[in-house]
């Protein structure tokens, strides 16, 4: 049986989810679905760059979210709203890519090209410059360390969940676009 690229990926984000990415290597997932390593390895060339083509996919579903929920509300405090809405959940339904983009092994997006990070945070960026522009990459990272920080800790230790978290994180992000007014 011959594998699309897009098969493969599928079916190593299947093996990883199980099993975690400590534990994902070519080897193993050649195994889990009866194909050759070799031509695992052709297809991609090794594993790094398998993960890297992972992590290209989170991103562009990523910014898919941040592209819908941006286009869901009229004004932009609204629209960052949504947007930082969206990212937690990404993360929560899509733990192991968002694992694999933003804190797998200091994965943190040192193998991808900037031209995909880019791309992923100007849906993010646009909004914010319409609340202030003044200060844009200095916003954004601020941004960035809110919304990833929350999950995080919510992720690991906040004993909120669910609606609780959701309502927690507005509150928090309406007073970071206060701050940035």
């Amino acid at each position: 049986m011959k594998f699309t690229r897009e098969e493969i990926l599928d079916k190593t984000i299947q093996y990883a989810t199980k099993n975690g990415w400590n534990k994902t290597s070519v080897r193993e997932i050649s195994k889990e679905i009866g194909y050759s390593t070799i031509k695992i390895y052709s297809e991609f060339g090794d594993k790094d760059k398998l993960l890297q083509e992972i992590q290209k996919r989170g991103f562009r579903l990523l910014t898919d979210e941040y592209i819908k929920a941006s286009t869901s509300k009229e004004n932009a405090e609204e629209q960052l709203v949504e947007i930082c809405l969206a990212h937690y959940r990404f993360a929560l339904k899509h733990s192991r890519y968002y694992e694999l983009m933003f804190t797998h092994n200091d994965a943190l997006c040192k193998s991808i090209s900037p031209n995909v990070l880019t791309q992923a945070a100007e849906p993010v960026r646009k909004v914010i410059d319409q609340i202030n522009p003044s200060k844009s990459l200095t916003n954004f990272l601020h941004w960035f360390s809110l919304v990833h920080g929350f999950y995080e800790v919510t992720h690991q230790n906040l004993s909120k969940k669910g609606n609780e978290a959701e309502k927690l994180l507005e509150e928090i992000i309406r007073d970071f676009i206060k701050g940035i007014q």
